[in-house]
């Protein structure tokens, strides 16, 4: 008999791909499922909607709660999981029908603790955003089983497959105590899994088997204007540090320039707005000096961002005024 999947659901005024996404997941070919929706204090119809599919599936659980963030939502629903899996959906993402079949099929056939698929970017228009993801689609069907230190080095790698929560299927027994870290608002599925990778002993990929990730302009990360949640950035690299310097990895360079460039930014506007002193000028200089070398002689990172880490090294001001030339600031 097939075992019991738990699919979370976060849910935050998402009242306009909301249906879309919960139909999905009901019409997957893998049957045995239980959808935890976790409406994170919506204002729009999302509440209406959610419990609209409630009344009308068994297997529909929807809980209502004050407004506190993705990864509280996350938690809270693994809190109310009872299946033996774990999946974690977007409100505004869309799965293939086969996603959930082909991820537990191939977790329990190479005996493995998580087992993850292909992530297809799209816009509003339901079309590609990268042309990667329209080669990866003609491929035939690829199957890459990764011990732990091959799982966490593709982590920290920034590998787009591994930096994602939900496009795993994830054995509960292995999370015990691990939980989304409720300080953190940028980079959080990754450390999630760093903190996770404790537990795993071996992880698994499938191609093309694909979760659609439907990509908002307006809130992709690097369209972020800078906050005070934008600063935990920083925080989630450092503890990506630590495990830089347990274990001997064979490439820092995509690491470093974004490392180096978080540090900047975080160390500028902690001196222009209060309460953002993430970074002092000290450690910012000291994560420079460590890392600028792996950024600029990669042969893996594009001449065009060496350039940019230069001119940004060399004249942060200028550059940061120009990437946010229309930030106002927001609490």
């Amino acid at each position: 008999m097939e075992k019991l999947i738990s699919i979370i659901v976060p849910v935050y005024n998402s009242e306009k791909y909301l249906e879309k996404c919960i139909s999905s997941i009901l019409n997957q070919t893998y049957k045995n499922i239980e959808i935890i929706i976790v409406d994170d204090g919506s204002k729009d119809k999302s509440v209406e909607i959610c419990d609209n599919f409630s009344k009308n599936n068994k297997n529909i659980k929807v809980f209502h709660k004050k407004n506190e963030g993705v990864s509280i939502a996350r938690n809270y629903g693994i809190s109310k999981a009872k299946g033996d899996y774990i999946l974690f959906i977007d409100s505004d993402d869309t799965i293939a029908k086969e996603m959930i079949y082909s991820l537990y099929n191939n977790l329990v056939d190479n005996d493995a603790d998580i087992s993850m698929c292909n992530i297809i970017r799209i816009d509003e228009n339901g079309e590609y955003v990268d042309e990667f993801n329209k080669k990866e689609l003609d491929k035939n069907p690829t199957i890459t089983v990764m011990n732990k230190e091959e799982f966490i080095a593709n982590i920290l790698d920034y590998k787009c497959y591994f930096t994602y929560a939900t496009n795993k299927l994830i054995k509960k027994s292995i999370m015990k105590n691990t939980k989304f870290r409720e300080n953190i608002y940028y980079n959080e599925d990754g450390i999630f899994f760093i903190d996770l990778s404790k537990n795993i002993k071996k992880a698994v990929y499938i191609g093309p088997v694909s979760y659609y990730y439907y990509l908002q302009n307006s809130t992709s990360a690097n369209a972020q204007k800078f906050n005070r949640k934008y600063a935990t950035i920083i925080d989630s690299f450092k503890i990506m540090e630590d495990y830089f310097n347990i274990f001997n990895f064979r490439n820092k360079s995509y690491f470093s320039y974004r490392y180096i460039n978080y540090a900047i930014e975080c160390y500028h506007y902690s001196i222009k707005y209060e309460n953002l002193n993430k970074v002092d000028k000290k450690e910012m200089k000291r994560i420079i000096n460590k890392y600028f070398k792996y950024a600029i002689k990669s042969d893996s990172t594009p001449i065009n961002k060496k350039i940019n880490l230069i001119l940004k090294v060399c004249f942060p001001k200028i550059m940061l005024s120009i990437k946010y030339l229309n930030y106002k600031k927001t609490k």
